[in-house]
């Protein structure tokens, strides 16, 4: 009898952890420009409360340019975060890890700004 309570007792416990693994993600990640050649802004949706960390760099394998742990806004798991000081034109590598989860994408930063000069004439 206790032998059968004690796998039983195991056996709901193994899948009580099973279920409260890490969070799923909802939404994303995905980008949005925000208006300058410079910065990226990712954004994503968990299911629940979480800890995020967002890790970028400009290969794959080397996340080194930068790392930050987010942190809610609004009431539905949202989190975002603005990646500055970007080349503009070059390509950048980003993970997000939640708990045991990783999730991996690129980005490109928008092009330069292009100068060119502009004559106008007034033929009155």
């Amino acid at each position: 009898m206790n032998k059968k309570l004690f796998l039983l007792t195991l056996m709901i416990s193994v899948i009580r952890l099973s279920t409260v693994s890490a969070s799923g993600l909802i939404k994303g990640p995905y980008l949005i420009y925000p208006g300058s050649n410079t910065s990226m802004t990712v954004l994503w949706q968990l299911d629940e409360s979480d800890n995020c960390q967002l890790q970028w760099g400009i290969s794959s394998d080397d996340y080194s340019i930068g790392s930050v742990s987010t942190s809610e806004y609004g009431n539905k798991h949202q989190h975002k975060y603005t990646i500055t000081d970007l080349i503009p034109g070059n390509r950048y590598f980003y993970q997000l890890v939640i708990g045991s989860n990783t999730y991996q994408g690129s980005f490109y930063a928008a092009p330069p700004h292009r100068q060119f000069r502009c004559k106008i004439f007034n033929l009155r």
